[in-house]
């Protein structure tokens, strides 16, 4: 081809799509952009989407190698240019390894949204990429993928993964999604990308703006300016394009945009940015597109409807500029404004330009010239009027000399473009005009900065968000402070700052003197415990030790292990092998090998009890337990069962309360010495407490005594874990136990909305409190909804959608403006939403459409995180090869050895080291020494290998550092080799996050416990920008500005068991924890039918949803969402 490029200089247009992205056409192939890239003058082209495994299988099928860095087509793929593409036309077309990353997270307390492009020189990089992402997030469902990943640690991830690489912001001032974006940005680089700022040297202008507007804000003139097509269609290829002259490779292109080597970037060929779709401010519904200053001079508001206006990229730029407008060419850069050749035939003949008219014109002006580009930068006058089209050449040189009218683009609507005025069609053509008389069009190409210093976004486009809780006590806080009873009740609903108050009341305690060392303060989660913590560091600053803050379990083990040494040598039992112990203390006590008509977990729920009662198995009456028919059996099981814990060393989690309690209550000398140690007591979630916790809190603080001091919290109306053994009778009790006790309550709640409130009192019997007051930010949204849906399929469906469209669809291309977020509402995060369900199994539907629509989700499930097969395998592998844990953890961990032992005969090993009471090292030592019983001499050759190799890996491990040596574990590449297994990928994901959240324990066994002891809400991870989706259960402790309760149905809530009155309180206690766990807005919905256990059922509404109050509630059934147009970039025509 003629290229409109000096020797040695290309065209690159470096941020495309694939097929696979949403809201892209189905005909985007490798193939297609290698033709349209041929007819619009594109040497270098994206591959874009390279992170998506089905574009990457194609592109690694269909392109081959060619200058570094650098790929081309396959010829046998190729064979259809030549009727495609015009022979002036064709020329060598080469691809570049590229992907957009869209990221959705919160910082400084805002939501952010961008758009980063990823650069890779290779394959196997942009797949070691890819299998990292694939980690954080879902790949698969989008050649876009949407990750909850701050954009610097997106950019550290990419360097660390190829160092080659680089990332280039998208589309830079593009309102919802970009760097510096009105209504998810920042105010610059620096703020976004942190100390890796300097890591970025160009960014994206995006097609509402161009180099002069870019220009006028001095932090961007250290970053190359490009431009790009975003192309969604092969079509829209080359709208915009860049530049190049020298080394054509990834290298030189790359250097090139860094200001180094041999290759230089010339500048870009651009849109007009008033056709951008966010140019100028606007309200697209209204029809109402404004210039900065009039916006500032209606105050932000839509002059028609009083709606806030979308603010553009105009306004943004005015905000952060901070000179006026430059010549870009003083940076080294040149840049061209084009309108693509279809549009200009289409306004010449006056007929669409997807018209066969003009195709057909177009292909004549391609035959006859060569390249779009070439035509429209270079072509001189007299040969395009030579081909006989009226007016192509007036036009084409109308657009090179900027002599058009636009009618600005706004709130997602295009800009319009006319080339000819109404007088002058007409009379050249006689044909009617394109615009209305009198329209807003300016015959210039562009629009004039305001007069103002300022944009109405400047810096602060969003009101600052609210401290939760005020930052002085209120008056019922107050008296809480202030109060010098030993004895003190507070009952604290939800929202009301309950943590805040007792962190409060504790560091005024020992701001008056107490020894923080002899400060007890007891939670329920390791999560509200390190809360409580970081809260008191706070407070207390560097006055010296802060108290014991920890969970029951966490402190009778620290109690343990105190006062026995032998304790330190105990490990934790995982819950999964103490029913396998059950099991074996099953056969040994009936003397039989095979199978017993006791069931392994009923018996261990009957030991349970057993420990959480304080019953030693000689100790076992006849009352003890009503399913239990047979007590000498079960003391015979019972007592085993001890025997091989203590032969293995080894704790289950119901011995550590059992062993403290019993001692406490048996040992008057070391209670005593307890009590004096702890002269105050502080208890959270006091409502929550099971038999074996009440009995060791009053071995410490009996009642009715003042010494130790004890002071109690908690809200009996959230009592909901009676499945566990707890109860709130203890609480309601409190009083009557100590009758000189102070009782105080918090009322007020800080977190929610008032008619969510109000909602939740009703659920429960009781009357709405006036707590308007307390209202932070209202939604423009009914704050409490009730939806019906026909099934589990388009429960989950809806969810997903409402969620997208609060996002702001998660993508521009996807959805008309009607469908992105209102500049007045709150901005939202995807950690802004959870979705709640009675079971975890209920909200498998809801897992499966978030995987298919791409929504980022962290399953918040003890049972898949810790109990686990997957967990639990991988949690013994660490064990042995930290040289800890006991023979069933050697079992559990043989599937990670190699070589591997058949299970038979590692049974068989197993069943030899019990009967020889060996501890797990004991055995592996006496196995290389002596016969295993069961095992050929050859089964024990390849065990005493597996052996040798697991002794290296502890040899490797034992000069590291806790963390250090599991990171070694967890990375070691018998784990990558079982890692194709997904369940322990995603448990050695989750370890891995443990161990980066600082688990706070300085020993690799303590870290380990820690994610034994760990409950629901511990595996929350608030700092994951990702969807929550956990059980009503697991929600307690939690909150969020936006949650969906989903299947709320009769048989689930109430729980289709829940016969007796009690039981049925704890449900209705259950869905009011769910409901004031949202801020703004609950979404509680059911399904007409639903698929449960592999058969469908028909379903009713639960009969608490009736309790909530017709007034507090909006109502909605089924109803098919409104259809929208397939969607379509238009020529020219989209802002990225």
């Amino acid at each position: 081809m003629t290229s409109p490029l000096s020797a040695g200089e290309y065209l690159a247009d470096l941020h495309v799509h694939s097929r696979f992205s949403r809201a892209t056409s189905s005909a985007l192939t490798l193939e297609a952009l290698h033709t349209a890239a041929q007819l619009k003058g594109i040497r270098v082209v994206a591959t874009g989407d390279a992170t998506h495994p089905a574009w990457m299988a194609e592109i690694e099928e269909r392109l081959l190698p060619a200058e570094p860095g650098l790929w081309r087509l396959d010829p046998r793929r190729s064979s259809g240019d030549e009727n495609a593409v015009p022979a002036a036309c064709r020329a060598e077309v080469r691809f570049m390894l590229a992907a957009e990353i869209s990221l959705v997270y919160k910082k400084e307390g805002k939501t952010r949204k961008n758009h980063n492009l990823v650069y890779f020189p290779d394959l196997s990089a942009i797949k070691a990429f890819s299998r990292r992402l694939e980690k954080i997030g879902n790949i698969h469902a989008d050649g876009r993928p949407i990750l909850g990943l701050d954009a610097r640690d997106l950019l550290a991830l990419t360097l660390d993964t190829c160092p080659e690489a680089f990332l280039v912001p998208a589309h830079i001032w593009t309102p919802w999604f970009s760097v510096l974006g009105a209504q998810s940005g920042f105010d610059s680089l620096e703020e976004c990308f942190g100390d890796l700022a300097g890591e970025i040297f160009a960014v994206e202008t995006g097609l509402s703006s161009d180099p002069p507007m870019n220009r006028r804000v001095s932090f961007l003139d250290r970053v190359r300016l490009i431009s790009n097509s975003d192309a969604h269609s092969a079509e829209n290829l080359g709208r915009e394009a860049n530049r190049f002259s020298g080394e054509l490779s990834f290298h030189g292109l790359r250097d090139a945009l860094r200001g180094k080597g041999n290759t230089s970037f010339l500048g870009t060929l651009e849109f007009y940015p008033e056709e951008g779709k966010y140019h100028y401010d606007g309200h697209r519904r209204c029809g109402v597109r404004l210039e900065p200053r009039e916006t500032l001079r209606h105050g932000g508001r839509c002059p028609r409807c009083g709606k806030m206006l979308t603010v553009g990229v105009l306004n943004r730029v005015e905000a952060l500029a901070d000179r006026p407008e430059v010549d870009p060419h003083a940076f080294g850069q040149g840049f061209q404004h084009l309108i693509p050749l279809a549009d200009i035939l289409s306004e010449i003949l006056q007929t669409g330009k997807e018209s066969r008219r003009v195709a057909e014109s177009r292909r004549r002006v391609l035959e006859a010239l060569g390249a779009e580009l070439v035509v429209l930068c270079e072509r001189p006058a007299s040969e395009l009027r030579a081909l006989g089209i009226p007016l192509l050449d007036e036009a084409v040189l109308r657009m090179r000399r900027g002599e058009i009218e636009i009618l600005p683009g706004c709130d997602g609507e295009y800009g319009r473009i006319r080339i000819f005025r109404e007088q002058e069609r007409e009379a050249l053509c006689g044909q009617k005009a394109l615009f209305p008389a009198g329209g807003e069009a300016a015959r210039r190409r562009r629009s004039q900065p305001p007069a103002s210093s300022g944009g109405l976004c400047a810096k602060k486009a969003l009101p600052e968000a609210q401290p939760l809780h005020p930052p002085d006590p209120t008056d019922e806080q107050r008296a809480i402070l202030d109060s010098p009873a030993r004895r003190l009740l507070i009952t604290a609903g939800p929202g009301s700052g309950k943590t805040h108050v007792l962190t409060l009341r504790i560091a005024r305690r020992i701001e008056e003197g107490v020894d923080a060392c002899r400060i007890l303060a007891v939670t329920f989660t390791q999560k509200a415990a390190a809360e409580m913590r970081s809260r008191l560091a706070a407070l207390l600053g560097e006055r010296g030790p802060l108290p014991c803050v920890a969970t029951f379990h966490g402190f009778c083990l620290m109690l343990l292990r105190e006062e026995d040494a032998s304790s330190s040598r105990l490990h934790l039992l995982h819950e999964l092998d103490q029913e396998a112990l059950v099991a074996r203390a099953i056969r040994l006590a009936e003397g039989r090998v095979g199978p017993s008509a006791l069931r392994p977990r009923l018996v261990r729920s009957w030991i349970c009890a057993a420990k959480e009662a304080f019953l030693a198995p000689e100790e076992i009456f006849p009352s003890f337990h009503p399913e239990v028919a047979d007590l000498e059996r079960f003391r015979r099981v019972y007592a085993h069962y001890q025997r091989l814990l203590d032969s293995q060393g080894l704790l289950d989690l119901e011995d550590i309360l059992f062993r403290v309690g019993r001692r406490l209550e048996r040992d008057a000398a070391w209670r005593a010495s307890c009590r004096r140690r702890f002269q105050e007591i502080f208890v959270d979630e006091y409502q929550d407490l099971n038999a074996a916790q009440y009995r060791i809190l009053r071995s410490l603080a009996p009642a009715g005594a003042k010494e130790p001091a004890l002071t109690v919290i908690g809200d009996p109306d959230q009592a909901i874990y009676g499945f566990r053994g707890s109860t709130p009778v203890y609480f309601r009790n409190f009083l009557q136990e100590e009758p000189e006790a102070e009782h105080r309550t918090l009322e007020r709640n800080f977190r929610s909305h008032p008619e969510i409130v109000a909602a939740a009192r009703r659920l429960l019997g009781g009357e709405p409190a006036a707590d308007g007051e307390a209202r932070r930010t209202p939604g423009a949204e009914a704050p409490l909804r009730i939806r019906e849906f026909r099934d589990e399929s388009e429960e989950a469906r809806a969810i997903a959608r409402e969620i997208r469209q609060a996002i702001g669809a998660t993508g521009f291309h996807e959805a008309g403006a009607e469908l992105l977020p209102q500049p007045e509402r709150a901005p939202r995060g995807f950690r802004d939403f959870a979705v709640l369900t009675r079971t975890s199994e209920l909200g498998e539907p809801i897992a499966r459409e978030f995987a298919r629509q791409g929504i980022p989700v962290q399953r918040v499930d003890r049972r898949e995180a810790v109990l686990g097969e997957a967990a639990r395998r991988l949690l013994s592998f660490l064990r042995v090869g930290l040289g800890l844990g006991g023979l069933e953890d050697f079992g559990a961990a043989a599937a990670f050895l190699s070589p591997r032992l058949p299970e038979s005969r590692l049974a068989a090993f197993i069943d030899w080291g019990y009967r020889k009471n060996l501890r797990l090292a004991e055995a592996l030592q006496a196995a290389g020494r002596f016969p295993v019983t069961g095992l050929r001499p050859s089964d024990q050759r390849l065990l005493l290998q597996g052996i040798q190799a697991l002794q290296e890996l502890r040899r490797e491990a034992a000069g590291k550092s806790p963390r250090e040596a599991l990171r070694l574990l967890l990375h070691h590449e018998w784990v990558r080799r079982a890692g194709a297994e997904a369940a322990v990928a995603a448990a050695a994901e989750r370890f891995e996050e443990l161990l980066a959240g600082g688990a706070p324990s300085s020993s690799a066994e303590g870290i380990l416990e820690t994610l034994v002891l760990a409950a629901d809400g511990d595996l929350y991870r608030e700092a994951a920008q990702k969807v929550a989706l956990m059980t009503l259960h697991a929600s307690k402790g939690l909150e969020f500005p936006v949650v969906f309760i989903a299947a709320c149905e009769e048989g689930v809530l109430p729980w289709a068991d829940a016969a007796c009155e009690e039981r049925r309180q704890e449900e209705l206690r259950l869905l009011y924890v769910g409901l004031t766990r949202a801020k703004d807005q609950v979404v509680l919905s059911w399904a007409k039918r639903r698929l449960i256990r592999g058969k469908r059922l028909e379903r009713r509404p639960s009969p608490f949803l009736a309790r909530l109050g017709d007034g507090l509630v909006e109502r909605a059934s089924p109803s098919a969402p409104p259809r929208r147009p397939t969607p379509r970039q238009r020529s020219l025509f989209g802002d990225p």
